[in-house]
């Protein structure tokens, strides 16, 4: 995909306010989390979100039985509504950790710095890339339609 900067047709299409907001570099979800008094999780707060304290595959358990997030799989082709998944909900609360879009972290993939890591997957991935210890990693200046952030509070 490009990173264009002029292309802002997901970034928050209109009549899509329940949607993950998306095309957002990570220094851009930093400074709102800031704003909004929280901040991105760490690659470590985020897996503990997801997983829970029994180390599960996935936020609902070790199968998958039907779709419980939105990847490839559920054939939709772009974000859906936050919540459109109550089976797929964390133990601790949280939808959509899985699936939707890719969440930045605060956590460096490098020791340069240059790289942060995301986690979760998106709709355009399969389910390999959506499990609770899945993770990729992107140019903390890098935007991409299937990537999104969560916020974490104190």
């Amino acid at each position: 995909g490009q990173n264009d900067d002029s292309d802002t047709d997901n970034w928050f299409p209109p009549n899509h306010g329940d949607h993950p907001v998306t095309r957002v570099r990570c220094t851009d979800a930093e400074a709102y989390a800031t704003w909004a008094g929280g901040r991105l999780p760490s690659f470590e707060e985020w897996e503990r979100a997801a997983r829970g304290n029994d180390g599960r595959i996935f936020p609902w358990g070790d199968e998958i039985d039907k779709p419980r997030c939105n990847t490839a799989e559920a054939g939709i082709g772009t974000t859906t509504p936050v919540g459109m998944f109550p089976e797929g909900m964390s133990s601790f609360g949280c939808y959509d950790l899985l699936g939707n879009v890719w969440e930045w972290t605060r956590t460096w993939y490098d020791d340069d710095q240059q790289f942060r890591v995301v986690r979760g997957g998106a709709w355009y991935y399969n389910h390999e890339h959506a499990t609770c210890t899945s993770y990729d990693f992107f140019s903390q200046d890098y935007a991409e339609f299937v990537i999104g952030f969560r916020l974490a509070f104190n």
